[in-house]
């Protein structure tokens, strides 16, 4: 299942050190932050509830994309680091 890009919130974006996630899953959520060419940038980790917050923190300047995995199914948001 793939849930719809607007069921998930992700800020602020443009993110600096941190981004706050809010899912509608209220079960273990995974996330995995991706280049804009695919490549796995951060390795996955795991988080409990419906609002998660991502370490974005040393990042390099541009976008980026959140892979959010759950029970309820997954999800991808972009987001920018300035």
């Amino acid at each position: 299942n793939n849930i719809r890009p607007d069921d998930i919130v992700v800020r602020p974006n443009p993110a600096h050190d941190f981004l706050t996630v809010t899912t509608p899953w209220l079960v273990t959520t995974t996330t995995t932050i991706v280049d804009a060419s695919g490549v796995e940038i951060r390795p996955r980790t795991s988080a409990s509830g419906n609002e998660l917050t991502v370490n974005v923190e040393g990042l390099v300047s541009g976008t980026y994309f959140l892979l959010l995995v759950g029970e309820g199914g997954w999800a991808r948001s972009r987001f920018v680091v300035p």
